[in-house]
């Protein structure tokens, strides 16, 4: 696997199962529910909502709506990457449990919330969390007697 050797894990696939190659710990078996799919679906939403919500022109909107596939993708990466790092070095039973489903918060959430900003302001040209030179909505309010 790709990101896991960075760290000088060696890894393969063998079907669904991710295994060390030095049989460090045991074979993670890649479940229906854990292909990233649920996160996919989940990330579609919230850029479906984030573009809907933009001022950006249309075809930005697609651009930056679709991005949470490639963001997707990235952020399972390194989530994957993570637990089979914890698993080599350090608790393999701790790494497919408690770390299997924190990582998510860690790791995918964080990486793609930061990654449809990044498009987001690229699409806007201009950083969307710097206060920008808009004008403010001034509400001015009639007192009658």
């Amino acid at each position: 696997m790709g990101g896991a050797s960075i760290f000088g894990v060696d890894t393969y696939l063998q079907g669904t199962n991710i295994r060390s190659t030095g049989g460090h710990w045991d074979a993670f078996n890649i479940a229906g529910g854990c292909s990233g799919m649920r996160s996919l679906m989940a990330l579609l939403m919230l850029s479906a909502a984030w573009a809907y919500l933009s001022d950006l022109k249309f075809w930005k909107k697609c651009v930056l709506f679709l991005s949470a596939i490639p963001l997707a993708v990235i952020g399972n990466g390194v989530r994957i990457t993570s637990i089979v790092v914890m698993a080599e070095y350090g608790n393999p039973e701790f790494a497919s449990k408690t770390w299997h489903d924190w990582s998510g918060l860690l790791f995918f959430f964080p990486i793609s919330l930061f990654g449809l900003a990044a498009v987001h302001s690229l699409l806007a040209g201009e950083l969307i969390w710097k206060p920008s030179q808009r004008k403010k909505l001034v509400v001015k309010m009639n007192k009658s007697h």
